[in-house]
């Protein structure tokens, strides 16, 4: 009996010991038969595309009001114009092009980026940036800002700081006297901008960046309608003088023209009458008839006149 339990002991541990060994077999075929995922091009690129001009629509949706999508979206806009040229262009891509752009009448990616280039160009953003470049493999975006637009951002900057200096808000809530505050002491700011806005605007052609459109009506618009500023303040004492020496100086001038000019004389004709001689002769030369009728003796063509007996 105690034979047969020692036996039974030694055929259960060989059998655990191989069970063990089985498992153990599995799961090292199992890690070693999986699969390794392949590198595809085109879903790369694709992908890319996509996630650069999601991002670009959710910045034009951000700034869409005030608009400020010329000079906050460079770089989206940018980094999916240059991925979308490489796919077009590049010629290892070929077959991205046929799956991507030409597959179907629609063309969606194709039309997507057309409507991309067809709103930025509407708001004149290049007007806004200069001298772009694009790293092709880091897809980082530099560029450089005219140095009109950044006059034109820097005296903004400085209107809007006094206008906050001198209103807590800009609503309805802002009494007279704010209103004339700002009026007084943000003029020379005010018209600083709108004069630096007027000479971009003329040299031009009126094509300016929307950003900078933008904010100067938007400016305006405050100055007029919320702090009602477009009426004159200040001392109106020249501008009152100025009036009225425009307004008498004719009185003056004709006054004097009255006084020490020479009115012109009239110039008389005298009028041309004939001579006694003329006259003594035009008598002489006519005879009286019987009948008392003047008869001219001068002879007349196809008859003669001869004296009555």
């Amino acid at each position: 009996m105690l034979l047969f339990l020692l036996l039974f002991q030694v055929f259960a541990s060989h059998t655990l010991s191989e069970t063990e060994m089985i498992s153990i077999e599995n799961a090292t075929t199992t890690t070693s038969t999986k699969l390794t995922p392949v590198f595809d091009m085109c879903k790369a690129f694709y992908n890319q595309y996509m996630e650069q001009t999601d991002r670009l629509v959710k910045c034009e949706l951000v700034y869409a009001n005030p608009f400020r999508m010329c000079t906050k979206c460079i770089k989206e806009y940018f980094s999916a114009s240059q991925t979308y040229k490489d796919l077009i262009n590049q010629p290892e891509l070929e077959a991205c092009r046929e799956k991507y752009l030409v597959a179907d009448r629609v063309q969606v990616v194709p039309t997507i980026q057309k409507n991309i280039e067809q709103m930025w160009d509407d708001a004149d953003c290049k007007d806004c940036t200069e001298n772009v470049t694009i790293n092709s493999t880091t897809m980082e975006v530099s560029y450089s800002v005219p140095t009109d637009v950044l006059e034109f951002a820097t005296l903004y900057f400085n209107f809007t700081n006094c206008v906050d200096a001198h209103t807590v808000q800009l609503d309805d809530a802002v009494g007279p006297q704010d209103n004339l505050t700002v009026c007084q002491l943000c003029l020379e700011e005010y018209s600083r901008l709108s004069d630096h806005y007027s000479s971009m605007s003329d040299l031009k052609k009126g094509i300016l960046c929307m950003d900078v459109v933008d904010m100067m009506n938007y400016t305006r618009h405050n100055w007029s309608t919320i702090f009602n500023c477009s009426h004159r303040t200040g001392d109106q004492v020249p501008v009152i003088v100025v009036t009225c020496l425009v307004c008498v100086s004719p009185l003056f001038f004709y006054s004097i023209v009255r006084v020490t000019g020479k009115a012109p004389q009239k110039k008389h004709f005298k009028q041309k009458r004939l001579d006694t001689s003329t006259d003594g002769a035009f008598v002489s030369s006519q005879t009286y008839g019987a009948a008392g009728d003047s008869v001219d003796n001068t002879q007349q063509t196809g008859s003669v006149l001869r004296p009555v007996t």
